[in-house]
C-alpha cells in the first residue's frame, strides 16, 4: 500500500477513534492526526496556538499534549508556518494548498514512518471495508495474516467502533460503520451471501458514474461500459430498495418515478453531521443534472461541468420545460427557487448562502467520479479556530465530549494480568 493510502486510512482511523487512546496505534495515530488537522485548518488565516489547543481535543480528537508533535508534522511537510516566541509556539499559519491532495503530501510523511504489525494489518482491514463488508473468516485468509495477529487487530477495531460484527446467515461479517451509515444488516446480509466481491465491483462501479439512473442500468444492462449480469442489477436494485444506496427520486412529467444511484453514505466519522445535508444536496443535485443528462424530456445537458460551473457563477439556471420537475426536490431543500417566466418555462435560482454553494462543489466532484470529497470537514471548529478566546470557552463548556477511554486488547490484558502475579 503506497503512503497515499496509508495516509487516508489513518486519516479515518483517527476520526474514528477521537479521543480513545491505543497503547498499540502509535505512527498510525501521528499521520491520522496530521491529516484531520490539515485538512481542517485549510484556507484559514493566522490561528492564535492558545485557541488551537483548547479546540483541537473537541474537534479533532487530537489531546494538547499532543499537538505540538502533530505541529512539527506540518511544519515540517511545509504545511504550515510556525510563530515562535523563545521556544514557545504562539500561533501558526496556514499553507495547506488547495490544488494538491493533503493525502498524497501526508503519504510522502507516512512512508518515512515505520508502521507496527498490528497497526500495517489494521489499515489493511480498513482498505478491504472501506470496498464493502467482509466475512471474517474470508477476511482473515485473504490477508494472510497470523491468526493471533488478526484477533487482536479486529478486536482492537472493534472496541474503537471502527467496525462492527454482524451475525447473518450463520456467519461472522464484519462492516464498518466509517464507511457505511444505513441499511448494516442488509449489508451484512449481502455479504453472508457471499457477494462482498460483487458489492465492491458494484460500489466501485457506481462511484465511477455517480447518479446514473436506475432504470437506464436495467435497461442497457450496464455502468459505463461494463456490462452487469441479471444478478448484479438483482443486487443493486435489493440495495435501492432497503436504503443502502439512498438513492434520490425524481418525478417526471407522465408520474413516472425515476431513482438516482450513489455510492452508500460514509457514517458519521467521515461525513461529518454538520455537512450531512449539504451532501444530501449535492446528491440531489447530482441527480438532477444526470436527468437532464442521460434521460432528457426535450432538452439535454450536454456538459454537466460546465453547467454547474455556470450554475455558480452567475446563481441560476436558464428557463426551460423542464424545470419544474427536475428541480423541485432542489427547491424543497432550500437549495433554490423555481421563478415561472411564462410558456411553461421556468428558471431555477441559487439561495446564495456558503452551504449551497459547498454543494454545488460536491455535486461537481460526484459527477467528476472524485472520492476524495471533503466530508469530514467540522464547519463548526473552522468558526471556533478563527475567534476568541472567550468565544472558544463558551462553545467548548456546551460541548458534550465523551470521556477519553484507553482501549486495550485481549492480549495486552493477560500480559497485564500476568504482571500483576509476580
Amino acid at each position: 500500500m503506497d503512503g497515499k493510502a496509508v495516509a487516508e486510512y489513518a486519516s479515518d482511523l483517527q476520526l474514528g477513534l477521537r479521543q480513545q487512546d491505543v497503547p498499540e496505534y502509535k505512527a498510525i495515530r501521528k499521520i491520522g492526526m496530521s491529516a484531520v488537522l490539515a485538512m481542517n485548518i485549510r484556507g484559514l488565516d493566522e490561528i492564535n496556538y492558545r485557541i488551537l489547543q483548547m479546540a483541537a481535543p473537541f474537534y479533532f480528537g487530537i489531546p494538547s499534549y499532543v499537538l505540538d508533535d502533530i505541529v512539527s508534522v506540518l511544519e515540517e511537510i511545509e504545511f504550515i508556518k510556525v510563530v515562535r516566541k523563545a521556544d514557545d509556539i504562539v500561533s501558526i499559519i496556514p499553507d495547506v494548498p488547495f490544488y494538491e491532495d493533503v493525502f498524497h503530501v501526508v503519504g510522502d510523511y507516512a512512508s518515512t514512518q515505520k508502521l507496527r504489525e498490528v497497526e500495517q494489518l489494521t489499515v489493511s482491514i480498513l482498505e478491504k471495508l472501506q470496498q464493502a463488508p467482509q466475512n471474517v473468516d474470508t477476511l482473515a485468509a485473504s490477508l494472510g495474516a497470523d491468526t493471533k495477529l488478526f484477533k487482536t487487530s479486529i478486536g482492537i477495531a472493534e472496541k474503537g467502533g471502527l467496525l462492527l460484527k454482524k451475525r447473518a446467515r450463520g456467519k461472522d461479517i464484519l462492516v464498518s460503520p466509517l464507511y457505511f451509515s444505513d441499511s448494516l444488516e442488509a449489508l451484512a446480509d449481502l455479504a453472508a451471501r457471499g457477494d462482498s466481491k460483487r458489492l465492491q465491483r458494484l460500489i466501485s462501479l457506481i462511484s465511477s458514474m455517480q447518479g446514473m439512473p436506475l432504470s437506464l442500468i436495467r435497461q442497457k444492462k450496464e455502468i459505463k461500459g461494463t456490462a452487469l449480469s441479471a444478478e448484479d442489477i438483482a443486487i443493486l436494485e435489493v440495495m435501492a430498495a432497503d436504503g443502502i444506496l439512498k438513492p434520490p427520486r425524481i418525478v417526471r412529467p407522465d408520474n413516472t418515478s425515476e431513482d438516482f444511484i450513489f455510492t452508500p453514505q460514509p457514517g458519521s466519522a467521515r461525513l461529518n453531521p454538520a455537512r450531512r445535508e449539504i451532501y444530501e444536496k449535492a446528491m440531489a443535485l447530482a441527480a438532477a443534472v444526470r436527468k437532464g443528462e442521460l434521460l432528457p424530456e426535450a432538452y439535454r445537458i450536454r456538459n454537466p461541468q460546465a453547467l454547474l460551473a455556470s450554475f455558480q457563477q452567475k446563481k441560476f439556471l436558464r428557463a426551460n420545460t423542464e424545470a419544474t420537475h427536475q428541480y423541485k426536490n432542489l427547491s424543497v431543500m432550500n437549495l433554490g427557487k423555481l421563478r415561472k417566466v411564462g410558456g411553461g418555462f421556468s428558471e431555477f435560482h441559487l439561495i446564495d448562502i456558503d452551504e449551497n454553494h459547498e454543494a454545488i462543489k460536491i455535486a461537481k466532484q460526484l459527477l467528476a467520479g472524485r472520492t476524495d470529497i471533503d466530508t469530514n470537514i467540522d464547519p463548526n471548529a473552522i468558526i471556533t479556530l478563527s475567534s476568541d478566546e472567550e468565544y472558544v470557552r463558551s462553545q467548548i463548556s456546551r460541548m458534550t465530549v465523551a470521556a477519553s477511554a484507553t482501549i486495550i486488547s485481549d492480549e495486552s490484558k493477560k500480559e497485564l494480568e500476568q504482571l500483576w502475579l509476580f
